[in-house]
């Protein structure tokens, strides 16, 4: 595996550069600073700066750039003019980092109705967005496929503690796969990271972290979360199924969820494990325990099947 990347603000003068290039947008904005930028947060895979100012608080985020990572200079701006209400607002952009802003906190814990209204809300957000494909690859969301999210088996069970269970279930998950992509309802926008520490509201639900996203099977998204939140999951599920109907009835739908979940526990487990090649520690052994996670929701949910 390659090495740990460098973070870019973990290096000397980073900082620095960053906090001038933003006085220079306040500049051209015509905002003006009330008190000194400071990080919010900073580890492996990012680092928050916050930046208060006479017209409201902004934040810039920085990612690490990897293979597996999409560019949010370029996606959260493109998403922000097909769905401006639900997307944070950009201030400025430049190689990589991200200007915006304040949408407001997390939600976080949330109850049984919260629920229900995210994930159909994104849930029209991806039925509309069946129309954009070309302009959602364009703007830098990956392109994932049936044939790819079964090519991960063989390229994760050799690296996974579970790798003779992955391999004996490569088939069968190939079948799935092709079965789930073959029905009518097509391909859209998949967040990637979609839970409800990636959703804000001010005024409507804004969501955000898009560095995982892709255009896919739009149920990658959200079937591992309503497993997670079993409480709630009939009423999220049927809410979210029936925006689908014009292109399936509802018995092919319900098939489509329990093909569903087995793969998208596949879809992050691989998304974590290609991730984790090019982090330092100690985020890479965090990724390395979602990966550990995510296969055995994927055992879990594949026996059930």
């Amino acid at each position: 595996m390659p090495p740990g990347l460098s973070a870019p603000w973990e290096r000397e003068g980073w900082f620095r550069s960053t906090s001038a290039w933003i006085e220079e947008q306040l500049g051209d904005l015509g905002y003006l600073p009330t008190a000194p930028i400071e990080i919010v947060k900073s580890w492996g895979i990012s680092c928050i700066l916050r930046v208060p100012t006479d017209s409201g608080d902004l934040y810039l985020k920085e990612s690490l750039r990897t293979p597996t990572c999409c560019d949010e200079s370029t996606v959260v701006p493109g998403l922000g003019a097909l769905y401006p209400e639900h997307i944070p607002h950009v201030v400025a952009t430049d190689g990589g980092r991200i200007l915006l802003r304040d949408f407001g906190q997390p939600i976080g814990m949330a109850p049984s109705d919260t629920w229900k209204d995210v994930f159909t809300t994104f849930g029209r957000i991806q039925v509309d967005a069946t129309r954009h494909i070309d302009e959602l690859l364009s703007i830098g969301c990956r392109d994932s496929d049936a044939s790819q999210l079964t090519e991960r088996i063989v390229a994760m069970a050799p690296d996974t503690e579970d790798g003779q269970s992955l391999s004996r279930l490569a088939p069968t998950l190939e079948e799935m796969s092709s079965e789930l992509f073959g029905h009518r309802v097509p391909r859209s926008l998949v967040h990637g990271d979609l839970h409800l520490a990636n959703v804000a509201q001010c005024g409507d639900y804004v969501y955000f972290d898009w560095t995982d996203c892709s255009v896919s099977h739009p149920f990658l998204d959200v079937a591992y979360i309503f497993a997670e939140n079993a409480r709630n999951e009939k009423e999220c599920r049927d809410a979210y199924l029936d925006l689908w109907t014009d292109y399936e009835p509802w018995d092919r739908l319900m098939r489509m969820w329990s093909l569903a979940e087995p793969l998208s526990a596949l879809h992050q487990a691989f998304t974590y494990q290609e991730t984790a090649k090019y982090l330092a520690e100690p985020a890479r052994s965090k990724f390395l325990v979602g990966v550990t996670y995510f296969v055995h929701q994927l055992l879990k949910s594949t026996a059930l099947q």
